[in-house]
């Protein structure tokens, strides 16, 4: 009975399925046909649009009633207007940050995105950060140079399970707009961050595709709903110019709501995205050349310029996912609720697409006069973000949710919301800030409540998909572990390890100990310099050991009495290599003895990685050079004079013996 059961259950959502797909195509089909008539004018035009709306009220109305069978990781689209889907390597979502780390709120933005992204269980979402370049963020924390797969990778930002792969705009511009740069590097020399940010959204999703937002852009409830079925409109359509004539356009790139620049998601390559980063290319042009430094005013002119033209693409190369949803989408049922809107009376008093200028009522202005006295007495800080509520009229607006919100004041009067760009007000820019953080904090406690997120989870498996976005991805992080605090097994690994970096089996045999070699090279080269070594491991695994190395400056190593186990004979030559690396030691060097990475970990950004660890450790030691020593045939050698090390000496003692040479390099600090 009980499989039975199963059956029809089974068969009722395949049944169901196929019916949607009926329903939905046919939708999409009566859309194209109803473009033919809106361009041939004809008389019946109106009819067919009633009777297409009619049909998809009639989906929406089904799908509500029978909503648990629809699981919308397996029909085809949502949408009742041609779409297509974001590719698998263009789950992208990409920030821009310059000016230094991510401040805290800004992060607690994005790890709200990841949990988003945790609700519909795909992994194939990956989150980049782009940054000016690697000094941007070389005192922050959060931030490990591990370079990547492409030309533009720097390495992770990492906080609480946050991943973000960090990209350089500065190597993307001399890359993708060579021509431009010199303009480019100036407005970033001045501040204008934001004005760049403009710029470079377009770059980026032109070239990678997926999704661009401001970095403080919070999810909302149906986030879920884009993120498990991530569709953009794909169709042509005719509009009507300001001559009355019908222009066709294509359509298929969306931005959040209204005309608001904040997202753009598209297909990587797209054209009209092109059209407008050529646009600003040449408004870029033709700036002057003594650009002053980060103003108001001159960040308003470049911003009106590209507005200028966005505004011409607005409902005919894109569309806003509000409206999109609204118009198209199955889903849509039209509910409405109160969604965090401002404070009363701070907002903008001007409309800049109008031109009609709007004062504050004298209720707003009230309230406004409240807030700043408030804020004032407080000195404009608050132990917690909740508190803004009790010391300014915060409201709520009843509106059909969007998936995502700019963490900003808005206006219960269309147009007049508040835009850094536009305010003239430094109070209001001040307000705004604490209203961000409060807006932020809100969504968080609803999160954490639970029950947030809207649509039926995905059946996605979370390890079905490893990203391979081409170009973007950062390797993986090390951490590096205090030689005492590695395991035996680790350093009988270590052990092993250093043969490939000598000729120490021909030194290790015969030993006065007896022991096997492995033995002797504890012994021998871990044990006695267990102080100065760092074990390397995976920064996702507790027990994953990639290699090691063993460094420290001069006076470190002057201080060790290491026992000497190897046969007689070799004392000789061990005495010469010592004269030879003292010879060359100066008292404000830091001396590299070993360095070993598993093959297996080779070429994945470890050293990179350990060597921006060496070079830190030696200016923490007031060291001027790095010295290290390394076989004429090693491989290795290359690999440092890439890095910046010089050849300054060669020891050729063992030539008669190994048939090899040692070379001593050199890298000097105060020089990079």
């Amino acid at each position: 009975m009980i499989i039975t059961d199963l059956a029809i259950e089974t068969l009722d959502q395949h049944v169901y399925l196929g019916e949607y797909e009926k329903r939905i195509n046919k939708l999409k089909l009566d859309f194209i046909e109803l473009q033919g008539y809106i361009q041939a004018n004809k008389e019946d035009v109106i009819f067919l649009k009633k009777q297409f709306q009619s049909q998809l009220e009639a989906l929406r109305g089904w799908v509500c009633k029978h909503g648990e069978k629809l699981d919308i990781t397996r029909c085809s689209s949502l949408l009742a207007v041609p779409a297509q889907q974001l590719g698998e390597d263009e789950k992208l979502i990409h920030r821009i940050w310059m000016g230094g780390g991510l401040p805290e709120t800004t992060k607690n933005a994005i790890a709200q995105w990841d949990l988003a992204i945790q609700a519909v269980k795909d992994n194939a979402y990956q989150s980049v950060l782009w940054v000016w370049n690697e000094e941007q963020l070389k005192d922050d924390p959060h931030f490990i140079a591990t370079g990547g797969d492409g030309e533009y990778t720097l390495g992770q930002y990492t906080f609480g399970g946050h991943i973000s792969h960090v990209n350089s705009l500065q190597a993307l511009a001399i890359a993708q707009a060579r021509e431009y740069f010199g303009v480019v590097n100036k407005l970033h020399d001045n501040g204008y961050y934001a004005t760049l940010s403009d710029y470079f959204r377009f770059m980026i999703v032109i070239e990678f595709g997926g999704v661009y937002m401001d970095s403080d852009t919070i999810p909302y409830k149906p986030a879920t709903l884009f993120l498990a079925k991530p569709e953009i409109p794909d169709y042509s359509h005719y509009v009507q110019d300001d001559a009355g004539e019908w222009q066709l356009h294509r359509l298929d790139w969306m931005n959040l709501f209204l005309d608001e620049t904040g997202m753009i998601i598209a297909k990587k390559n797209n054209h009209s995205l092109r059209e407008l980063l050529s646009k600003l290319n040449s408004h870029y042009l033709r700036l002057p050349e003594d650009i002053p430094f980060k103003n108001k005013e001159f960040e308003l002119f470049v911003f009106e310029q590209l507005y200028d033209d966005w505004k011409t693409h607005i409902g005919c190369s894109f569309i806003s996912h509000d409206e999109l949803t609204q118009t198209y989408s199955a889903l849509f049922n039209q509910q409405s609720e109160p969604v965090l809107c401002g404070i009363r009376g701070m907002r903008l008093s001007h409309d800049i697409i109008t031109g009609i200028h709007l004062p504050l009522s004298d209720d707003e202005s009230q309230s406004y006069d409240r807030c700043i006295t408030n804020l004032t007495k407080a000195n404009w800080t608050l132990n917690n973000s909740l508190e803004l509520a009790q010391i300014s009229d915060v409201f709520s607006l009843d509106e059909v949710p969007r998936m995502a919100y700019p963490p900003q004041l808005r206006s219960d009067i269309e147009h007049y919301h508040y835009y850094n760009v536009l305010s003239a007000d430094d109070n209001l820019d001040r307000v705004n800030n604490l209203f961000s953080d409060y807006m932020i904090a809100c969504n968080q406690d609803s999160i954490a409540r639970g029950q947030y997120w809207y649509g039926k989870e995905s059946e996605v498996k979370e390890d079905s998909y490893t990203c391979k976005a081409s170009g973007l991805r950062a390797r993986n992080a090390v951490r590096f572990v205090p030689g005492k605090q590695t395991s035996d097994i680790d350093q009988h690994e270590m052990a092993k390890l250093i043969f490939e970096t000598s000729y120490l089996e021909y030194c290790s045999a015969g030993n006065v100990l007896g022991l096997n070699l492995i033995e002797l090279q504890k012994k021998q080269n871990i044990e006695p310099y267990i102080t100065l070594l760092q074990g390397v491991y995976d920064s996702g695994s507790m027990s994953s050991f990639l290699g090691f190395f063993i460094a420290g400056s001069s006076g470190q190593f002057y201080a060790i009495k290491a026992p000497y186990y190897y046969r007689d004979e070799m004392k000789a030559v061990d005495d010469a290599y010592d004269d030879f690396v003292m010879s060359n030691l100066r008292e404000d060097d830091y001396f590299i003895s070993t360095v070993a990475i598993k093959h297996s970990a080779r070429g994945q950004g470890a050293f990179t990685q350990i060597f921006n660890k060496l070079k830190s450790d030696a200016l923490a030691h007031s060291c001027s050079r790095i010295l290290l020593t390394v076989y004429a045939s090693s491989d290795a050698l290359a690999i440092y004079l890439n890095k910046g090390f010089e050849i300054i000496d060669t020891f050729d003692y063992v030539q008669d013996i190994f048939f090899d040479k040692v070379h001593l390099l050199v890298y000097t600090l105060s020089d990079q």
